[in-house]
């Protein structure tokens, strides 16, 4: 067991060091990533662009990048934003929370609309309400995470809902498929004959 959990352990560590790299490779070969908006600062000195200038190339050399970056990490020190010009530690630090409550809400959301529909068309059994469900379901799995955001952003709505309607469907969905899976296996169909209420047989049978 510890044999299979260390070289788990030692896979993951190694796809996230080549993924990283990957990341980076394709960060510094991609058009324009030697520019900075700093340039476009008509009051720096020729110095100051200079400057910046020979910052973007030391970055180019990805190995190099890497290698210090590697090192800096394990001393704690994930680097310097850019664009805000804080520690990114700094920047975790402060933003964490607010992104953990917000995934938090998200989750717990998406699952209880997701599992309260499904447990509703199936019990109920009204088509129009699993119509709605379905249609509702469809609607959300086909947009497009980056277009769920857009709408949410330029509506000025809680983008903790966006992500709770992108976790719905796939509740939902999948909370569907095992209701209808469980509700005809032989001990549900043995205490509907034997004259269990729906609402019995939804928490003693089918929720099993």
């Amino acid at each position: 067991m510890l044999r299979f959990w260390s070289g788990a352990v030692l896979r993951l560590v190694a796809v996230m060091l080549m993924a990283s790299f990957a990341g980076a490779m394709l960060m510094r070969i991609a058009p324009g990533f030697s520019s900075d908006g700093q340039e476009l600062n008509s009051g720096l000195s020729t110095q100051s662009l200079e400057a910046i200038r020979r910052a973007h190339l030391s970055d180019a050399n990805v190995p190099r990048f890497y290698a210090q970056y590697l090192a800096s990490f394990v001393r704690g020190d994930l680097g310097t934003s850019r664009s805000l010009n804080q520690p990114v530690k700094d920047l975790l630090r402060e933003r964490l929370p607010i992104t953990l409550i917000n995934l938090a809400f998200a989750l717990a959301a998406g699952w209880l609309l997701g599992l309260a529909l499904a447990i509703a068309a199936q019990m109920w059994n009204i088509p129009a309400l699993s119509l709605l469900a379905n249609g509702l379901s469809g609607t959300f799995i086909s947009t497009p995470a980056a277009a769920m955001a857009l709408i949410f952003l330029l509506l000025r709505w809680p983008p903790a809902f966006a992500a709770a309607l992108l976790v719905f469907p796939k509740i939902y969905r999948y909370a569907q498929n095992l209701l209808q899976q469980s509700s005809e296996m032989p001990h549900v169909l043995t205490a509907r004959a034997k004259g269990a209420g729906p609402w019995r047989v939804l928490a003693w049978h089918v929720a099993r």
